[in-house]
């Protein structure tokens, strides 16, 4: 139990939220010890994001009319499917680390704000434009995908704002019980 540690997890990963940083640090501060729960958690996030991988493989099969007999069989589309879903997660985390350099740079210059937003866009674009070739069982050419990887990435760009707007509403309201 490392409270200075805790203190700054929290800090870095909340510094834009600063009314959920209170509720995170007391949800931590009440978690249980067990590494067995922690084992379990991680098992549940990597199981959700098998179905997310594996919805998206199916989607962009449709989406690109590949036939089924050259679609992948079980297990080759489990494995695209835990190589998307690890993907991801190194994206979410490449994203992070971006997102706290942004909080650190806040405070410079214009210049170096436009590097950190120009940062999370690539890690974005690339997460995305990597997730048609792992999970299409077509061949895709990157001419073919990045017209979508980008249209996707601007509304992204204008979606998360607003949700991260909605998300701070939500979170006010939030009590021990519900959340």
């Amino acid at each position: 139990d490392r409270p200075e540690l805790r203190a700054d997890m929290v800090d870095t990963l909340f510094g834009a939220f600063p009314e959920l940083a209170a509720k995170v640090d007391e949800a931590i501060a009440s978690a249980p010890d067990s590494s067995w729960a922690v084992v379990v958690g991680v098992l549940g996030v990597l199981y959700a994001g098998l179905g997310v991988t594996e919805s998206a493989q199916y989607a962009f099969n449709q989406i690109w009319a590949v036939p089924w007999r050259i679609r992948p069989g079980f297990f080759p589309r489990q494995g695209r499917a835990l190589a998307m879903t690890l993907l991801l997660y190194a994206g979410l985390i490449g994203y992070a680390l971006v997102a706290t350099w942004s909080g650190v740079a806040s405070n410079h210059d214009i210049a170096t704000r436009a590097v950190v937003v120009a940062l999370s866009a690539a890690v974005l674009f690339g997460v995305i434009l990597v997730s048609y070739w792992v999970l299409c069982g077509r061949k895709l050419t990157f001419w073919q995908v990045w017209p979508g990887t980008l249209a996707f990435l601007v509304v992204t760009a204008v979606v998360i704002p607003f949700l991260s707007g909605l998300f701070n509403g939500l979170v006010a309201d939030s009590n021990a019980i519900y959340g």
